[in-house]
């Protein structure tokens, strides 16, 4: 028994983690993810080290395998890399969010207020107290002067905003919004899209031509078989649900690259550019399926 416990615990795939956050968008990506599972089972690699260097080495498949290293290599390089993407993304749209609806109750959409609030605090961050008391500081402070826009240029509500976009020096660096549109992740929105049609009973159906027989809980906790006409009800419903998350997915994608556009064209001084951004983002986050 405890030799089956063990053996299940290093065979059971792990590379898609749930995000753990309860916001509708977390919630679509965990559907998301949970859709590919069954893809996340087949090539998640169980080999030994040795087993895995000999099929490299070899250059050809293996005769009992049923794909070539390099797929199985590319998918499950790519299910970590989407993995991480999701949880990179929420990451960045839920920080947003935050900065922009705190720029907002807090500094009441000033933006010369939250770069000189923002930038004297970066001070502080930064400087030890001796520092900070001392009257060399204080004289450079009046030096550069906290109200100089030059001064203020790193600490302004668009730049604290860029470390969430994408941008030629951070789309190497992980997941942001508008790094990615729904075409890249297209292959892996189908197999979410159609992961009904990749069950066991459905594989044993194609394979036997028959429906094998699917149970459920009766009133008083026994097994007993479900109808055909519910098996066929149950299948619809889920594909329409699946369905259903693909759409959404897509949708989120697609909305991302527009805050990422309206960002790069935003008037880095007006308020009412950075208020139709946080509703944009807003929008994404509350995202279900």
């Amino acid at each position: 028994m405890l030799f089956l416990i063990f053996s299940f615990s290093i065979m059971r795939p792990d590379t898609l983690v749930p995000i753990a956050a309860t916001d509708p968008l977390a919630q679509l990506f965990n559907q998301y993810l949970k859709g590919l599972s069954c893809t996340d089972s087949l090539f998640t690699p169980r080999l030994s080290m040795r087993e895995c260097r000999r099929r490299f080495q070899a250059g050809k498949p293996s005769p009992t395998a049923r794909r070539p290293m390099t797929e199985y290599a590319r998918v499950f390089y790519e299910l970590t890399v989407l993995h991480q993407s999701l949880h990179d993304l929420h990451a960045c749209v839920a920080g947003a969010v935050t900065l922009l609806e705190d720029f907002f109750t807090t500094y009441q959409g000033d933006l010369h207020r939250y770069a000189t609030e923002n930038r004297r605090a970066s001070l502080q961050r930064y400087q030890s107290p001796e520092s900070i008391e001392s009257e060399d500081a204080a004289a450079e402070a009046d030096e550069f002067g906290e109200d100089d826009a030059d001064s203020l240029t790193y600490y302004t509500l668009q730049h604290e905003l860029g470390e969430f976009f994408c941008g030629p020096e951070n789309d190497i660096n992980g997941e942001y919004i508008g790094s990615s549109s729904s075409e890249d992740f297209a292959f892996y929105t189908r197999i979410v899209a159609t992961q009904a049609d990749h069950t066991l009973h459905k594989h044993q159906a194609a394979m036997k031509r028959i429906f094998p027989t699917r149970y459920r809980t009766g009133p008083n906790g026994e097994r007993e078989p479900l109808p055909l006409g519910e098996q066929l009800e149950e299948d619809l419903n889920a594909d329409i649900r699946n369905a259903r998350v693909a759409n959404a997915f897509n949708h989120v994608l697609t909305t991302c690259s527009a805050a990422a556009e309206l960002y790069t064209h935003l008037d880095p001084d007006v308020v009412d550019d950075y208020r139709l951004l946080l509703e944009g983002l807003q929008l994404i986050l509350h995202t279900t399926a």
